[in-house]
C-alpha cells in the first residue's frame, strides 16, 4: 500500500462501495420541463462498473492537511494555509477542478464521474432527490435559509442517498471528472439553490479554473482489486 491510498484512512474519509449495475439517469418528464443550466436527455437506463465513493464532501479540515503536506495554494478566502477555526468540519469551497483533482489523487483517489455522482445520490431507481419527493428540513438549499455552508453530514440521516451518501442535494455543488466540451461539470446544488436545482438529475459545467463559495467536490475511487 502506498502512501497515498492511506492517507484517506488516517483523515477519518469513510469509503462507501457502490455495486455494479445498472441505474435511472436523466430527470422523468416532469423535470424535463424544468428550466436547467445543463441539457439533459430523457431519462434512461444505463450500467456501471462498481466505484467507491467518499460519504461527505472534502472538509477544510482535510483540505488544509493536504495543504500541509504538499504546500499547494489555500482557498483565497483562507487567512494563510488554514481554515476559518469555526468551519473545519465544513465542505471546502473556492477550489478548482485542478484543486480538487490534486486532493483526490493525493489520498489515492479520482474524481467521480458524472454518472458515478448521479447514481450514488439517487440509487437506481430515479428518485428526484436522494430521499425520494422533496421534503423539507433534508438539504442545506436555499428553502432551509442559512445563507452559507453547513457542517457535513449535518442534514443526515433524513437527507442520505440510497447508499448512506450525504450531502448530495444542497450544501455544495461538486465538482465531476467529466468535461462538456471545455468545461467540467458539477452535480448537486448548493446552499443558496432553489429546490428544483437540487434535484440528483440537475447538472451545471464550469471552466476548470473557476471556484465559488459554493462549489466543493468529493473523492471517489476505484475497488481494490481481487486477491
Amino acid at each position: 500500500m502506498t502512501a497515498n491510498d492511506s492517507r484517506w484512512h488516517a483523515l477519518g474519509m469513510e469509503r462507501i462501495h457502490v455495486s455494479s449495475g445498472p441505474y435511472v439517469c436523466g430527470p422523468d418528464e416532469e423535470g424535463l420541463r424544468l428550466p436547467r443550466f445543463l441539457e439533459a436527455q430523457s431519462p434512461m437506463t444505463i450500467e456501471l462498473p462498481a466505484f467507491l465513493i467518499a460519504r461527505t464532501p472534502v472538509t477544510n479540515a482535510q483540505y488544509a492537511a493536504f495543504i500541509a503536506d504538499t504546500s499547494h495554494a489555500p482557498p483565497e478566502h483562507w487567512a494563510g494555509p488554514l481554515p476559518p477555526p469555526d468551519r473545519a468540519n465544513h465542505p471546502a469551497v473556492h477550489v478548482t477542478w485542478f484543486d480538487a483533482t490534486a486532493f483526490a489523487a493525493w489520498v489515492g483517489g479520482r474524481l467521480l464521474t458524472l454518472e458515478e455522482w448521479e447514481k450514488a445520490a439517487r440509487g437506481t431507481d430515479g428518485r428526484r432527490f436522494p430521499w425520494g419527493a422533496w421534503a423539507p428540513g433534508r438539504c442545506n438549499s436555499k428553502a432551509a435559509g442559512v445563507g452559507t455552508t453547513t457542517p457535513v453530514g449535518a442534514y443526515s440521516p433524513a437527507g442520505d442517498s440510497p447508499y448512506g451518501c450525504q450531502d448530495m442535494a444542497g450544501n455544495v455543488q461538486e465538482w465531476t471528472a467529466s468535461p462538456s466540451g471545455q468545461y467540467r461539470v458539477l452535480r448537486g446544488g448548493a446552499f443558496n439553490h432553489r429546490d428544483e436545482i437540487v434535484q440528483s438529475f440537475f447538472a451545471a459545467r464550469h471552466v476548470p479554473t473557476y471556484h465559488h463559495a459554493n462549489i466543493g467536490f468529493r473523492v471517489g475511487w476505484d475497488p481494490e482489486p481481487e486477491t
